[in-house]
């Protein structure tokens, strides 16, 4: 029976505890500290993820072409000094336009070619589609992008 009493006094000791403890609280304004506190981290971590950055978490998604590394160098120099992303995933780029056209089903990582003379073909390609549309663009604001990447990427191009 002295067990029983002894574990009953226990239980009724950590009741007690916790019920003072939460009126301390209460009395305190320890929860109050405490959404601050997680307010603050909240506030904290939404500064540092915004100020990521741009250029690299636009490059995490971007299109890479598989080409020579002095084309790559000047494509990347073109989406830092841009940060416009030609191939979004939310529209249909003139470059895959011009590829479908050339009897390919998708856009393939070797659109610009291996040399930067075929890079400097390819794009200038894309600016004349983009200068002489076949029908008026459905996104006007995107191909004002796209003409402004591919005319940097050309003068990046020509400057190696």
């Amino acid at each position: 029976m002295s067990i029983g009493n002894i574990s009953g006094s226990l239980a009724a000791y950590q009741y007690t505890n916790k019920v003072q403890k939460n009126s301390a609280a209460e009395k305190t304004g320890y929860t109050d500290v405490k959404e601050q506190e997680n307010q603050r981290f909240s506030e904290v971590m939404r500064k540092k993820a915004g100020d990521v950055d741009i250029y690299e978490r636009k490059q995490e998604d971007t299109f890479k072409p598989s080409c020579s590394e002095t084309v790559l160098q000047a494509y990347d120099k073109t989406l830092k000094e841009t940060g416009i992303d030609p191939f979004p995933m939310n529209r249909i780029s003139t470059a895959l336009v011009i590829h479908v056209e050339q009897g390919k089903e998708q856009l393939s990582s070797d659109f610009l070619g291996n040399t930067v003379e075929s890079a400097i073909a390819m794009a200038k390609k894309i600016l004349e589609r983009i200068y002489n549309p076949i029908s008026p663009p459905m996104h006007p604001e995107f191909v004002a992008e796209e003409r402004r990447f591919y005319e940097r990427f050309l003068d990046n191009l020509n400057a190696l």
